[in-house]
């Protein structure tokens, strides 16, 4: 579902957490959060990716600010882009919110809290983020925006009911304006779970770097939060079993439809896939060593269709070095390869032994 233009202009991103908390002796340090949040910044950066221009992304990571002031920040920000856009003849449509570290629960009503670098551990309910707090921040800044929340620590969807929309926000919606604005947040666990970490990056935000950076194979241009929370799921399981956190998915704030469904995260594996049919002339025989109409597109088809290790021999057969260069999900996740045969030049001898293989059949 795809109501708007999927413009990366139209896209802000918040980036929130850190990796040490100094004033907070309990809560562990670790490399992947700051990992963690530096590959997804550089996947929202890269010009061959989601290709977000630098100035409509904001980066909070390991910052000094007290919570208190990294909201105003955050306002701040959003309200200067939404006006610099307008004036630009530019819409901003959607707003990312990413937060990787700890997350935990203070006071007598047990109100989840982000930690932040400032966080004090005697007055976590004031030094750290109240996402009650970031929430109603949120929906002052927001007011026609669809907001992605991704909150990558321990026991995150316990944010679902800071995000949930009053009664009144739902009356008086037109068809119009579906889908125009609303919540939807991608928590890396239950609101009784702990996360997890791997070593250099968390376990969820390394799921979410592989699923947006190797795409889908469903053959759309663009990917819904939905979507991405499907592979994020089925990725999570495929690497880690019984050992997977499971995330979930929820869309509190739906007063004009569910925004999850809007797709607006490139698909890498159309995008190159589309560039190598437009480039190589798919249409015709690459060489005349070929002895019928069989040119990349063909090619490219049949290697989709192919198992992980009949992948892994057509890569080593095309150049033993190149199979070395790439890993293989079973989610066909082939777009890197033609990345590899592209780049060293061998698309003539990728379509010849694939060629082969099917007149073998």
């Amino acid at each position: 579902m795809n109501p708007e233009n999927t413009d990366p202009s139209s896209t802000l991103i918040v980036i929130l957490g850190a990796d040490e908390w100094p004033y907070y002796s309990q809560l562990n340090s670790s490399v992947a959060f700051k990992n963690s949040a530096e590959d997804l910044t550089n996947y929202f950066l890269s010009s061959t990716l989601f290709n977000l221009p630098s100035q409509n992304i904001i980066s909070l990571f390991n910052s000094s600010l007290s919570a208190s002031d990294m909201l105003h920040e955050i306002a701040d920000f959003i309200e200067k882009r939404k006006s610099e856009s307008t004036r630009d003849g530019l819409e901003i449509s959607n707003l990312i919110i990413y937060y990787v570290g700890h997350g935990g629960f203070v006071g007598g009503q047990n109100l989840y809290y982000l930690a932040v670098k400032s966080t004090r551990q005697t007055t976590a309910m004031t030094s750290g983020i109240l996402v009650e707090s970031l929430a109603s921040a949120i929906k002052e800044q927001t007011l026609n925006l669809r907001t992605f929340v991704v909150i990558d620590a321990c026991f995150s969807a316990a944010a679902y009911e800071c995000f949930q929309s009053s009664p009144s926000e739902v009356v008086g919606v037109q068809v119009r304006d579906l889908f125009s604005k609303g919540v939807s947040l991608l928590c890396s666990s239950s609101s009784r779970s702990p996360s997890r970490l791997l070593g250099s990056h968390t376990m969820f935000t390394s799921a979410l770097l592989e699923v947006l950076n190797n795409g889908s194979s469903n053959n759309k241009k663009f990917m819904s939060f939905h979507d991405v929370s499907v592979l994020l799921r089925d990725r999570l399981y495929e690497e880690h079993q019984d050992e997977a956190v499971r995330p979930e998915i929820h869309s509190p704030g739906q007063t004009q439809g569910d925004i999850s469904l809007v797709e607006f995260f490139p698909n890498p594996q159309f995008t190159q896939v589309k560039m190598i049919n437009e480039e190589d002339e798919v249409s015709q025989p690459l060489g005349g060593v070929l002895e019928r109409q069989y040119g990349m597109s063909e090619a490219v088809v049949a290697f989709s269709e192919l198992s992980e290790s009949g992948r892994r021999y057509v890569m080593k057969q095309v150049n033993p070095l190149s199979e070395e260069k790439f890993r293989f999900s079973s989610r066909n996740n082939y777009a890197e390869a033609f990345s590899v045969i592209k780049s060293e030049g061998l698309q003539e001898k990728f379509v010849h032994i694939m060629k082969l293989l099917e007149d073998k059949k």
